[in-house]
């Protein structure tokens, strides 16, 4: 059991995968012995139980259920044979949660290890939103301590704009985060975190800086930018923030984050291809004097 801590948050963690996730979170060890602000546990079992509940949704094959010891519980069962795939029980502020895997599953093409590494990251997402933080599906970098965050939908070219600007500036850029950096707003300023779950490529940094500015992708034959007004910006990024369907009450605190940090920093539109340009279009509206 590791107690790690992302985003300020200090967070105990009990793995399946012991080597798996000891070499995952090996970069946010956190033994300073202050208070726990959230603890995650994942069991894999040979067969799950069915759980048992008040049912709160249903939606086809999933489902969410209130417990007898006042927790909810979000399910899946397989189809046709009706057994449980997975079960993620969890107090409604994310504090305490825990997971339970059916050890055989191969559900969209994951084993138990990926769904711990997926729900694990999930769970910790819904905790920050709780809390007033968000994870962006971006990824993120920091120019001489300055975060700039690029959001689009997957397959647009994040990480290959991210590759060009350590390609231009070398050690000068570090990325925090290849997939899925947090946000979280400090005495009313937002900061840019790094976190270990990072998608498929583990490219993270266990580092904070302040968040200067989101950028959103979109591909073009040329390069350009420009600021996006407030019902853009939350159209946008509503898609990239997660938004679980099963908790209204998160779905509205990411509307409001969505909300401050347009309020915080410039939102850009970038249009782009794959070629320097683009880093010196972003780097000019971004670091420049629009700054």
């Amino acid at each position: 059991m590791n107690t790690i801590k992302v985003a300020d948050l200090r967070i105990r963690v009990k793995s399946s995968n012991t080597d798996f996730f000891e070499k995952l979170f090996s970069n946010y060890i956190c033994n300073d012995g202050l208070p726990l602000d959230m603890s995650m546990e994942t069991v894999v079992f040979e067969k799950l139980s069915q759980p048992n509940g008040e049912i709160i949704q249903a939606l086809d094959t999933y489902f969410v259920i209130k417990t007898a010891e006042n927790k909810n519980c979000f399910y899946k069962k397989d189809s046709p044979n009706g057994e449980i795939l997975f079960a993620v029980f969890y107090t409604t502020d994310y504090r305490d949660v825990r997971i339970e895997i059916k050890r055989d599953i191969n559900f969209l093409s994951t084993n138990a290890c990926d769904f711990e590494y997926i729900f694990t990251g999930f769970m910790f997402s819904n905790r920050l939103a709780f809390l007033g933080g968000t994870v962006l599906h971006s990824s993120a970098i920091a120019y001489e301590n300055k975060g700039i965050v690029f959001t689009a939908p997957s397959g647009t070219g994040k990480s290959t704009h991210t590759e060009l600007w350590h390609k231009k500036f070398s050690d000068m850029v570090v990325t925090l985060n290849d997939d899925k950096p947090a946000i979280r707003f400090i005495d009313g300023e937002p900061y840019l975190y790094g976190t270990p779950w990072s998608g498929k490529t583990h490219i993270n940094s266990n580092i904070c800086v302040p968040l200067s500015a989101i950028v959103c992708l979109e591909r073009d034959t040329e390069c350009s930018i420009e600021r996006m007004d407030a019902v853009s910006s939350v159209l946008f990024l509503t898609k990239q923030l997660p938004n679980p369907y099963h908790d209204s009450d998160i779905g509205k605190k990411t509307v409001g984050i969505i909300n401050e940090l347009f309020n915080a920093v410039p939102i850009f539109k970038l249009k782009c291809n794959i070629s320097e340009n683009a880093v010196d279009t972003v780097f000019n509206a971004v670091l420049g004097d629009n700054l």
